[in-house]
């Protein structure tokens, strides 16, 4: 019962966390550019504070995708590892492509925006490493409790 509630709960946040995305697709390219524009002088204000240099508005665009990306990874990967499915990892990342394909195709009804393949790269990117970090927590704590028998 605790199993299907956790699985429950984390299919819900994965959808929801979809839909966060796309709603981001779905704006226009002033609302995107004027959040972009203010995040990336957010970052940059902190940045010269610690005496570094500053990033452009594209790199901290392109970074939104890929972290984006990667909590869905990590959800996608949580909600599939409960299932008794024999590659959950292929599942996620097919599901991550769903999620980025549909993406970049809202955008094409945004105001200004494009559809660009660059931007699925990178969505698929964060999320693999999203995918592949909570394989490798789950492993290394098969691994541990391995070695605890062990002693």
């Amino acid at each position: 019962m605790k199993r299907k509630l956790r699985h429950r709960v984390l299919s819900t946040c994965t959808f929801l966390w979809a839909f966060f995305i796309w709603s981001n697709s779905l704006k226009s390219a002033s609302e995107s550019g004027e959040a972009s524009g203010g995040f990336t002088a957010l970052i940059n204000r902190i940045l010269e504070l610690l005496s570094m240099e500053s990033v452009s508005e594209h790199f901290v665009r392109k970074a939104a995708h890929f972290s984006e990306f990667a909590v869905l990874g990590l959800l996608l990967a949580m909600s599939f590892l409960p299932l008794d499915l024999r590659f959950k990892g292929i599942f996620a990342v097919a599901a991550s492509l769903s999620v980025a394909c549909v993406d970049e195709l809202l955008q094409l009804l945004s105001e200004g925006r494009s559809c660009e393949l660059l931007d699925v790269i990178i969505d698929i990117s964060g999320a693999v490493l999203g995918i592949l970090a909570v394989f490798w927590v789950f492993w290394s704590k098969k691994q541990w409790i391995g070695l605890q028998d062990d002693y």
